[in-house]
Formats: C-alpha cells, sequence, structure tokens
C-alpha cells in the first residue's frame, strides 16, 4: 500500500516539473521526498543522482521567521493529496492536483506553527506527564507496549524517536490550544437544534416497511409443492398455508420470518416486485430463481413517518457543535494570519 501511494506522489511530481527547463532537478527535490514521506518504495530511478545534490531543505516558507521546507510539506503530502482526491470538485490535471495538495499541506503546516507559537507565547503548559503518558498509550495500543516495534516503524518512515516525540507533542498543543480558543466558544441551543431539526426534516423520514414471511421450495417435486401452497392459500387463506409449511411436514419446504424489511433493499428482485403486488395478509404466486421456487406473504405494512425530535436529538447537537467549533477555529487561524508574518516562496 505504502508503496502504491509513494509511487503515486512521485508520478504526479515527475509529471508536473520534469517537462519544464530546468524542472528535472526540482522534480527529484519532490521525488526524494515524497520517498522519504512513505516507506516501503524507492524513489524513480531519474530522481537518483539529482536527488544526492538537490535542495531538500529549500524553503517554502516562513512563519513569523520559523523556517518550513520541502522536506516538510512533502511528509504531509500523501494524505493531502487524498484529501484532494476525496473533494467534489478534484482537479483531474494531475499537475493542478498536485498544486492544490502541495498548497493544503502547506496551509497545514503553517496553521499548526502558528497555533504552537502562540503556546509557547503564553504562560499556560501542559502537564508535564501528558506527553509521556499519550506515548506510553500510543506504546500499549499499537505497539503492544514493545518499544522495538515501535522504533521499527520509526526507522522505515526515516523518522527519528525524538521527532516522533516532538510531532506526538504538537498534537498535544494544537488539541489543546483548540479547546481554549476555539472549541470552549462553541454552543448549540435549543432552539437551533429546532430549526435543524425542522429545516433538515426529509433526512430523517423513515420509509414504510413491510412484514414478510418466505416459503422456499427445493428439489425434484418444488414446482408442484410451491404451486399447491400457492392454492392453499388463496383458498385458506395465506396465514394458515404458511402455518402448515412451518409445521415441517411438506417435503423440501422450510418458512423464514423475515420481519419488517424494506423490500428493493432487502429482498430479491423477483421477491420484491412480488410484494408490490400483493395487499396485507395475502400471498403471492410461485417465483422461481436460480432453481428454487418461493411464496411471498405480506403480512402487515408501516405508514412511512419521520423519526421525532427526540430520536435524533444528540446526533443534531453532536452535528451542530462539530460545526460551530470548525468554524471558531477557522476563524480564531484567520485572527493569527492576520497578526503573523508569513513569507512564502512557492517552487512553482
Amino acid at each position: 500500500m505504502h508503496a502504491m501511494i509513494r509511487s503515486d506522489v512521485s508520478r504526479l511530481v515527475f509529471h508536473v516539473f520534469s517537462a519544464r527547463p530546468g524542472g528535472r532537478a526540482l522534480a527529484a527535490v519532490f521525488a526524494a521526498c515524497a520517498a522519504c514521506a512513505a516507506p516501503g518504495a524507492d524513489a524513480p530511478a531519474a530522481a537518483g543522482s539529482a536527488a544526492k545534490a538537490a535542495p531538500v531543505d529549500a524553503l517554502v516558507a516562513r512563519v513569523n521567521g520559523e523556517a518550513v521546507t520541502i522536506a516538510d510539506v512533502m511528509r504531509e503530502i500523501q494524505p493531502a493529496i487524498s484529501s484532494v482526491r476525496r473533494r467534489p470538485d478534484a482537479p483531474r490535471d494531475e499537475e493542478e492536483l498536485f498544486r492544490a495538495a502541495f498548497r493544503e499541506a502547506l496551509d497545514g503546516i503553517v496553521d499548526r506553527r502558528l497555533v504552537v507559537q502562540k503556546y509557547w507565547e503564553g504562560e499556560q503548559r501542559l502537564p508535564p506527564h501528558a506527553i509521556d503518558r499519550t506515548t506510553a498509550e500510543i506504546l500499549e495500543d499499537r505497539y503492544g507496549g514493545n518499544i522495538q516495534n515501535l522504533l521499527s516503524d520509526l526507522a522505515t518512515e526515516r523518522m527519528t524517536y525524538a521527532e516522533w516525540r516532538d510531532k506526538m507533542q504538537e498534537r498535544l498543543i494544537v488539541a489543546s490550544m483548540r479547546h481554549s480558543f476555539a472549541d470552549g466558544s462553541a454552543h448549540v441551543s435549543a432552539a437551533e437544534i429546532a430549526a435543524a431539526y425542522e429545516a433538515r426534516k426529509a433526512e430523517f423520514a423513515r420509509p414504510a416497511r413491510t412484514k414478510v414471511r418466505l416459503a422456499s421450495f427445493s428439489g425434484d417435486a418444488a414446482e408442484t409443492a410451491a404451486a399447491e401452497a400457492a392454492a392453499e392459500a388463496a383458498e385458506s387463506g395465506a396465514e394458515a398455508a404458511f402455518a402448515r409449511l412451518a409445521e415441517g411436514r411438506t417435503p423440501g419446504a422450510s418458512v423464514q420470518d423475515m420481519g419488517f424489511v424494506l423490500p428493493e433493499e432487502d429482498l430479491a428482485p423477483a421477491l420484491a416486485k412480488a410484494v408490490a403486488t400483493l395487499a396485507d395478509g395475502s400471498a403471492s404466486a410461485p417465483v422461481e430463481i436460480g432453481g428454487t421456487w418461493f411464496l411471498v406473504f405480506r403480512e402487515e405494512s408501516e405508514t412511512s413517518d419521520v423519526k421525532p425530535l427526540s430520536e435524533v436529538w444528540d446526533g443534531l447537537r453532536s452535528e451542530l457543535l462539530a460545526e460551530k467549533r470548525a468554524a471558531a477555529f477557522r476563524n480564531w487561524i484567520g485572527h493569527l494570519r492576520k497578526e503573523a508574518v508569513i513569507e512564502e516562496t512557492l517552487p512553482f
């Protein structure tokens, strides 16, 4: 998987840069960084000797004087490419795709640098044991407490333990600062939840379900047995006919209570079509599917309705709160950016 992802990154890099005057060396820089960023595959052969002399620490930005290099961005490029590909308006052109992913990765780095810088400007600090506890939990949960397994993974990703620990500390700082400066200011009122419910009622519609029993018939006499059961259902009623089949006296026959279902989603198309033609309390004519014969008993039907507000309240509140927290965080980041000195020197 890592090899496939890294190959994708390298292909994009060479497509974007290698055709340009002097661009092959720059392509080698990016490919070499991509190779460092994801384990398990080699950079393209064309990157080989050129990458050795390439300035992988070339600056792409300064954030209040703090450097961001090509290597920093390329360590983040794979998830950024995946994120851009998931956008409804994802670029089809490979150059535009790479540009968008590079931009997203760089923006994320700049935002985190600003948050961390703001943290060190203040007086509040995380508890001394916080990073130790976090790294210990990761070590236990992901590596069974075996430090050598962690170190082996880090070596594969060309990252030292100290670098990994710094990355974990950065995540803790960003989460703590986000809670203090953004999440804590977000609140959702009961009126907002009710308004959202009214506006989105169509999302909470429950389609009408149908209670169904199926009788199946297999064996040499399956078609005849199904026809006889259908005739009995028409004469004596579906309930009585299915009750007799459930007694197990008809060779090759069995009855399954499906409960309430959405026929078009839960049943084979031929059976769903049969259900649609029936009135409640009636059984279908024999239906053949792959050599097995079926009778469908439509017992009763529900009416479609809408989930009550009480049933969706918690989910709606969580959604609205997440949206408000995300908006508050974006606003706070925007404020930090306005106050910051951010210089960019993009390579394209």
